[in-house]
Order: C-alpha cells, then structure tokens, then sequence
C-alpha cells in the first residue's frame, strides 16, 4: 500500500538539509473491515427487508431496474429517480449515479442510501422490477 503525501512549501524549506527536524503526520483512515463474500441480494417485491449482519452501516451498490419516474426507499433514505429507462446503478461509497459509463447524477434527488445494522425495508413506488443490492457489508 502507497500513499502520497503533500507538505507545505514553508515547512518543507526547514526540513531540506536539516536531519534533526520534527513534523507531525494527520492520516486519515477508514477502520472498516469488508466482508468477502457476500452475495447480491435481489428485491422483486417491495418492502422487502434486507438485514445487515455487520457491525457498522454499509454503503452498497443498488441497481434499479425499471422505467420512469421511481421512488425509491431504503430504511429511511428517500431517492427520486427520474426518467429512468432500462436500469440505473446507484453506487452510495461513490456517491455516483450511473449506466455503463454515464452518469446519470442528474437523473436523481436525495441523499445516497446507507443500510445500517439490522433490518432496511427496501420499497419503492413507480415501474420497477427489481433491485439489486451489492451490500459490501462491513464491520469495526
């Protein structure tokens, strides 16, 4: 594992040619431990529930198959999907919504749901025949 790290012009003219210098490190890290193999869950009728086994909330991959404008509810989280034709992947780690290789962001409203530990109904109003969920269950 890499990683790049970006200093500041000012400190580093103080540490060239000066062995004895000091500095502190900031890493930012994400704690998570992912499980391996975990399959795709696949929703055909809605308010179904999904239970996520893991220790912390997970940030799965949701594909929507389906057309028109689509409503969709996952726990809480409300997600306008408009003008959908076909299917649209909704990936909430990336915060992207796509097709292939479009970007539909425009094509959605809301915030990009979580499943949190427990049971998460996943429902939805509008043509949809069903959803996909990669749940990438995670824990602490």
């Amino acid at each position: 594992m890499g990683f790049m790290m970006q200093i500041r012009p000012e400190v580093l003219k103080k540490l060239r040619g000066n062995p004895h210098c000091t500095f502190a490190v900031n890493f930012r890290c994400y704690p998570f431990f992912y499980a391996d193999a975990a399959a795709d869950i696949t929703v055909t009728t809605s308010g179904t529930t999904v239970t996520n086994p893991g220790s912390v909330y997970s940030e799965p991959i949701l594909t929507v198959y389906g057309s028109g404008d689509v409503t969709l509810m996952v726990g809480t989280t409300i997600v306008e999907l408009e003008d959908i034709s076909g299917s649209i992947i909704l990936d909430c780690a990336l915060k992207e919504a796509y097709l292939g290789s479009t970007l539909m962001n425009d094509h959605m409203t809301g915030d990009f749901p979580v499943l949190k530990p427990g049971m998460n109904a996943v429902s939805w109003s509008g043509a949809v025949t069903k959803v996909v969920v990669r749940p990438n269950w995670r824990y602490l």
